[in-house]
């Protein structure tokens, strides 16, 4: 049987930040591995493009030489948005706007951990009946992403 690999462990996180950054579901154009062993994935790197324009780019490792490189920059008209470590904002984390105007903002956030959101938002789901935010729909669009990074860097896709 095949092991997760970087994509499956790492990659869903990175696809489903760009998939809702954008609102869209995005084609991959190419994506290459480094493999663990044969077969299973520890770095991956891929380009997606989106239906109305934007194009996406995600790198993830297992196995590297950058001990931890977590976030993502969307840049668009107007001007760039970072995000350092989205994931884990309660350890330590960035979050900065700087417009082509050359003004710029950093914001910061409680040091919540992601995963009490998490929770929350299942007990306000099964308690009080609130929507889900990721239900199966968008869990099946993000393997379906998951699927092609694989098969277009020449890897078998995973079993179901």
């Amino acid at each position: 049987a095949l092991g997760g690999g970087a994509v499956m462990d790492l990659g869903c996180y990175s696809i489903h930040q760009l998939r809702s950054l954008t609102g869209e579901e995005p084609t991959v154009l190419d994506a290459s591995a480094k493999e663990r062993t044969p077969g299973v994935d520890r770095w991956m790197q891929a380009d997606l493009a989106f239906p109305g324009g934007a194009s996406g780019k995600f790198t993830v490792s297992l196995y590297g030489a950058c001990l931890l490189r977590i976030g993502f920059r969307v840049v668009g008209s107007e001007g760039e948005l970072r995000v350092f470590n989205p994931a884990g904002p309660h350890l330590l984390h960035r979050f900065s706007v700087r417009r082509n105007d050359g003004s710029s903002r950093r914001e910061h956030f409680p040091r919540i951990p992601t995963y009490r959101y998490q929770l929350e938002a299942f007990r306000d789901a099964v308690i009080d009946g609130q929507p889900i935010l990721t239900g199966p729909s968008d869990s099946v669009a993000n393997m379906a992403v998951i699927d092609a990074v694989y098969q277009a860097a020449g890897l078998p896709i995973r079993p179901s």
